[in-house]
């Protein structure tokens, strides 16, 4: 039997999906004006200014020098039309300086940039794709120092084998440049074999981007825990912005990091609630997002009253083994009230753990335990830690 081209490009290997942090505000800008007029009555429109100033906010504010190190623009970079000689350049008014020259200067400041590019012949916002010029588009993006492309299928209506061949004739040409180009793949129009985009792709979405509004951060949640997929990103964060608290932005971020995805803000940077801003900050955050290997699934432990569910993983975090520990609340249930939980380490690592280290990812607060831990839990709350077996010592606490 005679095998697709497009199959034969698949089964040639698969790439490891890249851990990774960093900034896209597609939330927030999604549906932004592409009017940058001085009369235009949107205070920020889509242009280099709107991302060197964000550059300049994440540089400024801890973000970068925290592990954030990308900034994606998702679409509406791109002109009307294409040049006399057939290029996809930047839209000349809002961005002057062209596209290779905003990444350098993005680069200058310490960070990279995620370039957008459709598979078909018209952008989610109605700019040029890419359909028919992948390879020049491929060649221009890498002129201006692009390592990663987010991949949009808006133009096609369905998986058929025009789009699978689309994308692993775009991914071929991508890994054939000096500096080979990561896909991230965004497909959420319309089903798709996950697994085979997945061989092309090294994260793969087949959701929309989630609002800022609790409901549907929750039930995401929900299904991701419980239906899990074969996506290798959950989607951005929208903790910190309008409408999660504290403690669902704590769920949100705990769920991320027991699923090891890649953490991309996915709001507007100016809005960010300064205590989750120093949740995102803290150095257990990016440790466990860019220097953890998950050695197995992630598994439910207890659900225990009052709606708690415990979850752990096993980790090897900076080449140290450990378990990742998520006590969460994700539905409002009797009493309202936070309840007291108490952890076993012979439940978390295993019968023949006594004593281990048990760091509080929220705080940063670490001590010695032998037998077990106690944590309090908040109705729609989550709690993290990084538990680490260790040798027992006479002067090890019996609790937390």
């Amino acid at each position: 039997m005679r095998s697709s081209p497009w199959l034969l490009i698949a089964l040639a290997g698969v790439r490891a999906a890249t851990p990774l942090m960093g900034w896209s505000g597609w939330t927030t800008y999604a549906n932004t004006s592409l009017d940058c007029m001085p009369t235009s009555t949107y205070p920020r429109c889509l242009s280099d200014a709107l991302y060197e100033s964000i550059a300049d906010d994440l540089a400024t504010k801890g973000y970068r020098d925290a592990g954030y190190s990308w900034i994606d623009i998702e679409d509406g970079w791109a002109a009307t039309r294409r040049d006399a000689f057939g290029q996809l350049n930047a839209d000349p008014v809002r961005f002057p300086h062209g596209l290779a020259g905003l990444v350098a200067s993005v680069q200058s400041k310490g960070m990279n940039m995620g370039i957008g590019v459709e598979l078909g012949p018209t952008t989610c916002k109605g700019l040029t794709g890419s359909a028919g010029h992948y390879e020049i588009d491929i060649q221009t993006l890498a002129a201006a120092n692009i390592s990663r492309l987010l991949v949009h299928a808006c133009s096609f209506a369905t998986d058929t084998s025009s789009f699978y061949f689309s994308l692993a004739t775009l991914s071929t040409l991508a890994q054939k440049q000096s500096l080979p180009m990561h896909l991230h793949c965004v497909f959420d129009r319309f089903p798709v074999n996950a697994t085979l985009v997945a061989t092309f792709c090294s994260t793969v979405q087949t959701t929309s981007a989630l609002p800022d509004r609790w409901g549907p951060v929750q039930a995401h949640i929900h299904s991701l825990l419980h239906h899990p997929s074969s996506d290798t990103y959950p989607g951005g964060l929208v903790v910190g912005g309008y409408a999660l608290t504290l403690g669902q932005s704590r769920i949100q971020l705990g769920v991320w990091l027991l699923l090891h995805a890649p953490l991309i803000v996915n709001l507007d940077p100016w809005v960010l609630d300064e205590r989750v801003r120093d949740l995102l900050l803290r150095p257990e955050v990016a440790d466990l997002t860019l220097r953890s290997q998950p050695k197995a699934p992630p598994t439910r432990l207890a659900l225990l009253p009052a709606g708690v569910a415990v979850w752990r993983r096993s980790i090897l975090l900076n080449a140290t083994p450990a378990i990742l520990v998520l006590v969460l609340r994700l539905e409002l249930r009797e009493p309202q009230v936070p309840v007291p939980v108490v952890l076993e380490l012979d439940d978390i690592v295993g019968a023949s753990c006594v004593a281990a280290r048990v760091r509080d990812v929220w705080s940063g607060n670490a001590a010695r335990v032998k037998f077990r831990f106690n944590t309090t839990i908040a109705p729609l709350d989550a709690q993290l830690f990084v538990v680490q077996p260790v040798a027992p010592s006479t002067d090890a606490a019996d609790g937390r």
